[in-house]
């Protein structure tokens, strides 16, 4: 079977295949790199749990990855409840566009994401420092404010990775 699946002939299966173990891999990594100025969590209470087995292990280490992918799927069941529930009568007039309408929407997907990233960067780094005091640094808004746009860049940086997977993995 391994022959059949890397033998010459399936060479863009295989290059696929490595893509996506690379870009899993590099993720990987990033859950491991911690937010500068911050300390681990100790896991322990239900909820908290559950926020890192979403985040893929990202959050115990209060990485630069723990949002992962939560504030875009947040992003697009508004959207798609937008479009649908015909909130805004622009968005859905988009959605009959085909596909040049599809691929605004994803992008305006892509920009409420990046602002619920941000906004949910900074509520996690406030939540979880007056509970588990994550920081090192006083308690400031300018502290929470760096946590919140590091969390938005790599919550950036996951959407651009699974982008690659998608088209060349």
């Amino acid at each position: 079977m391994f022959k059949e699946l890397f033998g010459s002939a399936n060479k863009e299966l295989r290059n696929k295949f490595f893509f996506t173990l690379l870009a899993l891999f590099i993720f990987i990594i990033g859950t491991n790199i911690q937010v500068p100025g911050t300390q681990k969590i100790l896991t322990g209470a239900g909820f908290l749990d559950l926020m890192n087995l979403m985040s893929g292990g990202a959050l115990k280490n209060f990485s630069i990855l723990a949002l992962g992918v939560m504030p875009y799927i947040t992003a697009s069941i508004v959207m798609q409840l937008a479009e649908q529930t015909e909130l805004f009568p622009g968005l859905t007039e988009l959605g009959k566009q085909g596909e040049i309408g599809r691929r605004k929407i994803n992008t305006y997907t892509r920009y409420l994401g990046i602002l619920l990233a941000f906004i949910q960067g900074y509520g996690t780094a406030l939540m979880l420092d007056r509970q588990y005091g994550i920081l090192l640094q006083a308690q400031t808004a300018s502290n929470y404010l760096y946590v919140a746009l590091i969390l938005t860049g790599g919550t950036a940086f996951v959407l651009w990775l699974s982008d690659q997977i998608t088209q060349k993995g």
